[in-house]
């Protein structure tokens, strides 16, 4: 998490209620997917964040017993 990402999640929550505040984190992307008429192709940001979420997951070590 950069400073940017930082600056961002205090500034929400110092000014949002507690229920729109980014728990999720922050993750800045290049270009917005966008379907010809322009609107926001929700579902492929919706899965590139859980394709991160599980490569995350996957990458923590877990204790076997």
């Amino acid at each position: 998490m950069g400073a940017d990402d930082s600056f961002l999640e205090q500034y929400v929550a110092d000014k949002k209620v507690h229920y729109k505040r980014l728990a999720g984190g922050v993750e800045f992307v290049d270009s917005i997917p966008k379907n010809p008429s322009g609107k926001l192709l929700r579902r492929f940001l919706r899965d590139k964040a859980k394709a991160m979420k599980v490569a995350a997951l996957e990458s923590t070590v877990r204790a076997r017993l």
